[in-house]
């Protein structure tokens, strides 16, 4: 009796939840009951009519090949639906306001196509084949490879990637296309997720899209939206863990089951995000109750990984060139990006620090630092370390108004929130990114911008420094400064 009380109040507080497993249960039982029936009879040629004009040559594959094929694509248009519809349902939950909800969906959709458009246009002047991109393995996405090229560091993220891309492509017969579509859709849904967090913090239409501007013309957002690559992914996992921590805080509630899922899609895009989702969950459990927080926390990293390692024991099962995360030799693979230039320079790599964490991250500057011989030709590299910065006069000016504004909110963030868990948690994650890029990926730091550029822009975000008119005007002009400033690096890239 009890357990069945215990059913019926899970089900009541999560419908739409039931519903959806209730819908994908008895699809694929329909789907293996009745599809797989269908597609043996065609491929034996003993199919009706109207089904027999898609009569598979036998000889040339086997039938196990071609319902391995239509899995995937059952696989992928479900996996959309599901994810399209859990997108949907939370961010009208999140807005709590149908016309908050259609200016999110406005701002998603603006990015999107200022995303795609530069994306088509990379690939239609063939600049992707000109340049070494920041160190970006974009030919994993132009050609849809990411089983061939899967690390293990990216424990789970074929699960989300191929099937949508599989399904893509399905469409357009263009892997590049395809790619460009999907990597230029994660980044517009970053923003997205931007404006839900900062809706949920001021509760104010014009902060809200000011604040989503300034993120979503960022040229660590807008050269990893439109150069395909896993980082605005990974993105989407970091804003999310975000949300879920400001409503924690906001609501005074753990929402426990929602924490493991963020820690799934953290760990399973990129396993060293996992550590930001982590201290946000200890953030959180230490708000609401200090007692056995070292007991919880290790039953969230446990039921974490063991979710990731039954889930990528599914992932190996579909996809199985799959890497596994677990091994010794994803560990190793990453010491290669390991230095030490720290100890060496430690002057060098500050500096460094300071530029990616601060500065190019927001507000690009030339990133042209020479050519390299790659096979017969030479390509262009683009990057930002050990480069000057390089600005036009009104990349000058915009530069000094970004920081005086990162100066401004910082001060008050901490003369005022120096005991809130809000900034001490901000703080912490943003240290962790510092401390791990001083060794790890140091001279491609630039690449994983997208880890921390949003937790970065939280510390300079301060309300009351929000409410004043003159700071309102100066982000509309840093806005306009911005837009011409990153897109006129973006335009340079496309015409050199």
């Amino acid at each position: 009796m009890k357990l069945n009380n215990c059913l019926k109040k899970l089900v009541d507080k999560n419908k739409f939840i039931a519903i959806l497993i209730i819908y994908l249960i008895a699809i694929s039982i329909a789907y293996f009951l009745v599809l797989y029936p269908i597609i043996e009879s065609i491929y034996n040629g003993e199919a009706i009519y109207p089904l027999n004009k898609f009569v598979l040559e036998s000889g040339e594959n086997t039938l196990d090949f071609y319902l391995k094929k239509v899995d995937k694509i059952f696989f992928a248009f479900n996996l959309l639906l599901a994810f399209i519809a859990i997108t949907l349902n939370l961010v009208f939950r999140l807005f709590r306001n149908t016309k908050v909800a259609f200016m999110g969906f406005g701002i998603f959709f603006i990015f999107y196509s200022i995303y795609l458009v530069i994306g088509i246009l990379l690939l239609k002047n063939l600049t992707l084949s000109k340049y070494v991109f920041f160190g970006a393995d974009y030919w994993e996405w132009t050609l849809l490879k990411w089983e061939a090229y899967h690390k293990g560091s990216h424990p789970l993220i074929l699960l989300i990637v191929v099937p949508l891309g599989y399904l893509i492509n399905s469409l357009i017969k263009s892997t590049e296309v395809s790619g460009i579509i999907l990597n230029s859709f994660f980044g517009a849904l970053a923003v997205l997720l931007s404006s839900v967090f900062f809706w949920n913090l001021t509760k104010k239409y014009l902060e809200t899209i000011l604040l989503s501007i300034v993120f979503g013309l960022s040229m660590s957002q807008l050269v990893f939206s439109v150069v395909p690559e896993s980082y605005t992914l990974a993105g989407c996992s970091i804003i999310t863990t975000y949300i879920l921590f400001l409503l924690s805080l906001q609501r005074k509630k753990l929402y426990f089951q929602y924490w493991i899922i963020i820690g799934i899609f953290s760990f399973g895009v990129t396993i060293t995000n996992f550590i930001q989702t982590l201290i946000c969950f200890i953030g959180v459990r230490y708000t609401l109750t200090k007692r056995k927080i070292a007991t919880n926390t290790l039953s969230y990293i446990a039921f974490v990984i063991i979710l990731c390692f039954c889930l990528t024991l599914l992932q190996k099962k579909l996809f199985p060139l799959a890497k596994y995360f677990f091994l010794t030799s994803t560990a190793s693979t990453q010491l290669e990006y390991v230095k030490t230039n720290l100890l060496n320079q430690p002057l060098s790599v500050i500096w460094e620090l300071i530029k990616h964490f601060l500065l190019v991250n927001f507000w690009g500057s030339s990133p042209f630092t020479g050519v390299v011989n790659l096979g017969n030709s030479n390509r262009l590299v683009l990057g930002f370390f050990q480069q000057p910065l390089d600005y036009s006069f009104v990349g000058y000016i915009g530069l000094s108004m970004w920081i005086a504004l990162l100066i401004i909110g910082f001060y008050k963030n901490f003369l005022t929130g120096r005991k809130s868990i809000y900034i001490v948690v901000l703080s912490s994650a943003v240290f962790y990114n510092m401390v791990l890029h001083s060794f790890f990926g140091v001279e491609e730091m630039f690449l994983y911008t997208c880890h921390f550029t949003f937790p970065v822009l939280l510390l300079a975000v301060n309300h009351s420094v929000l409410e004043k008119n003159y700071i309102k005007l100066g982000l509309i002009l840093l806005i306009i400064l911005m837009g011409i400033n990153n897109l006129s690096c973006m335009a340079q890239i496309l015409t050199n």
